[in-house]
């Protein structure tokens, strides 16, 4: 789980890694809800600084499920 936020969060790291982190830290989500604020706030920060369409979307799904 801590691997995740750090992928999500490193803006090195190429989109992808980040879109499939998004998605499983929403899947740890279910079981561990404690970590939806955190999620959200970093996705949100994410967006901001993402050109990305294929981020902005993975994140809009995921910022729904939350």
């Amino acid at each position: 789980m801590h691997h995740c936020f750090e992928l999500l969060a490193d803006p090195q790291e190429t989109v992808a890694v980040r879109a499939c982190s998004m998605t499983v830290l929403a899947n740890l989500a279910k079981d561990y809800p404690d970590i939806r604020n955190e999620i959200r706030l970093l996705v949100e920060d994410q967006l901001q600084h993402s050109p990305s369409p294929g981020f902005i979307s993975r994140a809009r799904k995921v910022l729904k499920a939350l």
